[in-house]
């Protein structure tokens, strides 16, 4: 191997550096910065891979639970209409003790009830209240029924027997009569 001087001044003497060379280091550079890029995005997806994965667990560990909510739901919500159904028929409704007292409450004092109860039309449908009765004097019955007229529960009351009988100890009125309840018309 030969010894090289260089007599020329240092500004125009060639650079030490080839430039092969540098083209060598900077595409080693590049490479490297490359792969170091390319090894970052890799770990953030195999990051990203294992959140998904333990999140799809955890939802497929969860599903019973949000099918037994959903059915539970769907059940209070089913409840909840009856209820409301049930309240709506009970506003319309009113019970039979309070009918019949109110009844018992409106009548003439000398007249006497001997049957009143629940008049079963259609299909065992309560469609009013029956009402028979003894009166002192038909000028009772034909009062009672214009009370039935003007109350405010019973409405359309209907004489459907009346018999007089005058041949007694006591001048007695016989009668029946059919009452609808306001709440219970076709």
């Amino acid at each position: 191997m030969a010894i090289r001087i260089n007599l020329l001044p240092q500004a125009d003497r060639p650079s030490t550096l080839p430039v092969a060379k540098m083209i060598a280091g900077v595409v080693i550079s590049g490479i490297f910065l490359c792969a170091v890029a390319f090894g970052y995005h890799a770990y953030v997806i195999w990051n990203l891979t294992n959140e998904l994965t333990v999140a799809r667990n955890q939802h497929q560990s969860l599903r019973p639970v949000e099918l037994n909510m959903n059915a539970a739901a769907e059940k209070r919500q089913y409840i909840s209409q009856r209820e409301a159904a049930l309240s709506n028929i009970a506003q319309e409704r009113r019970p039979w003790e309070m009918v019949f007292s109110h009844l018992a409450a409106i009548a003439p004092p000398r007249l006497w009830f001997t049957y009143a109860g629940v008049d079963y039309q259609e299909k065992a449908r309560p469609m009013g209240i029956k009402i028979s009765g003894i009166a002192e004097k038909y000028r009772d019955v034909a009062a009672f029924l214009n009370t039935l007229e003007e109350n405010s529960i019973f409405g359309d009351p209907v004489l459907t027997a009346a018999e007089v009988n005058s041949g007694g100890k006591v001048p007695a009125a016989k009668f029946e009569i059919t009452v609808n309840l306001k709440g219970l018309r076709k």
